[in-house]
């Protein structure tokens, strides 16, 4: 069990009226969460800017979830982008949790939470 930093995000437009993630409030932390690392979806993924990069996919669970699929997690060091819907598994109390898919962006210091 580990505990994340959540910032909700919401679309937005930017100066040149494009569509951009902003973000939506303060971020949280979210306790008591289970991060598993996803080794058989770790693939390579084409960027033409970057050439080709590894893809590293991560599957949080968690009994509470508040934010949406433009959320960005912090965990271990690195931001992690919410790579699809989240997943509520809802049909029993005792067992009630979320699934969520993280996809590792990059390092960066531990964010400040209010």
């Amino acid at each position: 069990m580990c505990d994340v930093i959540v910032q909700p995000r919401k679309v937005g437009r930017d100066s040149a009226k494009r569509t951009v993630l902003v973000k939506d409030g303060d971020p949280y932390w979210l306790r008591r969460v289970d991060v598993q690392g996803v080794r058989d979806w770790a693939s390579e993924e084409e960027d033409h800017r970057y050439g080709v990069r590894y893809l590293t996919l991560f599957v949080m669970y968690t009994r509470e979830w508040t934010a949406d699929e433009n959320a960005l997690v912090w965990w271990d060091g690195y931001w992690h982008d919410v790579n699809g819907s989240p997943q509520a598994n809802l049909r029993s109390p005792r067992t009630a949790h979320y699934r969520i898919t993280l996809r590792r962006l990059g390092r960066e210091p531990q964010p400040v939470v209010p």
